[in-house]
């Protein structure tokens, strides 16, 4: 008789366990409960206006993980296109040879990653590049303050217990009062004083203002698989929910059952064991019981589906409160014409991304849509710009209160502080709301080994994912996790410490 999985929320992780489980063996019934009606978690693709949204910035590079390389790339495998990254055994394994943006639709595009930093008035490549432009733009004085703060900091060490010191080390203390210091705050909701360093290992990972300078002087491989300094990356022509979508079709085609708009009421326990799931498909209560648990849903709200007897009331208490940052998402139409006559348009056309590194401007970050695929937009961009403007927020900060009226007018003024805003105006709009977007490294967040200590008495349940860990990872880390949970469980090894980032 087959054995019950039941996997919580249809996002990169979730999906990824379901593939593995179903492709591997006959010997599982695998569901997933997805609670909105969309798939692809934080990772999915909207409709707007006859465009195409991600939710944010999401894109694909090579991987340190093969196992989920081989999964993505096979479900969209890259462009025939010219690569600066990819190596021979790469380009052999995951190009589709004759298959380009023009005669597939299912199809990964090569693009350029170029971004930039707004800070103190200026955009400034990013990384930062020791150029011309940057030395007239920074200054001289910047520049010896730069390279003095760093010389200091390689000699007197900070003793890392922050967020604040662990930047500081790698770049130096004016450096990253320029370059990191308000991003972070507008992304985090704290001061990185009071921020744990595990945000900056899973962010930054080794990269450093050497490193940089290593990057730019012997191109490292190493260093270009970066996430902050990667040269090209890779991104589904219909955006990044086409490929959550192809493996939605894998998984159902191999006997998987995914419920849209169903979640679970309550997991009832018994000796550290699941005796049955109450679950709502489409408002209708129902009943299952299940032989395994996969929960990629946020941690916080895990455990207050559990009916546990044996519970610790008191670290179920805080692992409620697990921190988490909430992401605004405005979308809007711009007329290209007009904002081809602004300069400072003119300095970032071609980015994917600019950080803005600026307290008087509430949104943290500004995604350029046309340069990802513009077989996304209607006539493929021609006459518009379409932007996604990223609020991070807490469900009590005014901005989440805000009316949508209220809130495009605070777009327009900060667009105009940054000279972005053409005359012609904003032509049409969209919010998202997204709630727990980003988990938080501050408050209980330094419980969290006791958290999963906790957690991994429940032997037949596993945690997964950027939410259902608590980590802030990237896609293939998600699906990395979603994978070694059911490795686990077709081995029937429940070694968890496998699992868990």
């Amino acid at each position: 008789m087959k054995k019950t999985v039941l996997i919580l929320g249809a996002g990169p992780a979730g999906l990824a366990a379901a593939y593995k489980l179903l492709n591997e063996s006959k010997d599982y019934k695998v569901i997933i409960l997805e609670k909105q009606k969309e798939i692809g978690g934080l990772c999915k693709t909207i409709d707007f206006k006859q465009n195409k949204l991600d939710y944010g910035v999401h894109f694909y590079r090579i991987s340190e993980y093969k196992e989920v390389n081989d999964i993505i790339y096979n479900l969209i495998p890259i462009e025939d296109n010219i690569s600066i990254q990819l190596t021979k055994q790469e380009k052999d394994r995951y190009v589709k040879k004759n298959q380009n943006q023009e005669n597939s639709d299912n199809i990964m595009l090569i693009k350029e990653a170029t971004s930039n930093i707004y800070f103190d008035n200026k955009f400034y490549e990013y990384p930062i590049k020791i150029n011309l432009d940057t030395i007239k733009k920074m200054g001289i004085i910047n520049l010896i303050a730069i390279a003095f703060s760093y010389l200091k900091v390689l000699i007197f060490k900070k003793k890392e217990t922050n967020l604040e010191n662990y930047y500081i080390n790698r770049y130096g203390k004016k450096f990253y009062s320029m370059f990191f210091l308000d991003y972070t705050k507008k992304v985090c909701g704290v001061d990185p004083k009071d921020i744990d360093i595990d945000w900056g290992k899973q962010r930054i990972r080794d990269t450093s203002l050497i490193s940089i300078v290593k990057e730019k002087i012997f191109k490292s491989k190493k260093v270009n698989n970066e996430p902050s300094l990667i040269k090209e990356y890779y991104y589904p022509k219909y955006g990044c929910g086409q490929t959550y979508e192809k493996l939605v079709d894998k998984i159902i085609k191999l006997g998987g059952i995914i419920l849209t708009n169903s979640y679970v009421k309550d997991i009832i326990i018994k000796d550290n064991k699941i005796t049955k799931v109450n679950y709502f498909e489409n408002k209708e209560l129902k009943e299952l019981e299940v032989d395994y648990l996969i929960n990629s849903i946020a941690l916080k709200d895990f455990v207050s589906l559990i009916r546990d007897d044996t519970a610790s009331k008191s670290l179920v208490s805080e692992i409620q409160r697990l921190p988490f940052r909430d992401l605004i998402l405005v979308n809007i139409i711009l007329t290209k014409k007009d904002m081809l006559k602004l300069s400072s348009f003119q300095e970032i056309k071609e980015n994917s991304w600019v950080f803005i590194q600026n307290p008087d401007v509430k949104f943290g970050r500004i995604k350029i849509a046309n340069n990802w695929s513009n077989y996304m937009l209607k006539d493929k961009g021609s006459e518009q710009v379409l932007l996604t403007l990223e609020y991070c927020c807490d469900s009590k900060d005014p901005i989440n209160k805000m009316t949508n009226d209220k809130l495009i007018n605070q777009v327009k003024k900060e667009l105009k502080l940054l000279k972005l805003y053409p005359k012609s105006g904003i032509k049409d709009y969209k919010i998202t709301k997204v709630k727990n977007a980003y988990p938080a490294y501050y408050g209980v967040y330094s419980n969290r080994q006791s958290f999963i200590n906790y957690l991994n008495k429940y032997k037949q349940i596993y945690f997964v994912g950027r939410n259902g860990q608590h980590q802030y990872i990237d896609m293939d880390k998600a699906m990395y996790t979603g994978l070694c949970a059911s490795k686990e469980i077709l081995n029937k090894t429940n070694n968890k410490k496998r699992v868990w980032l």
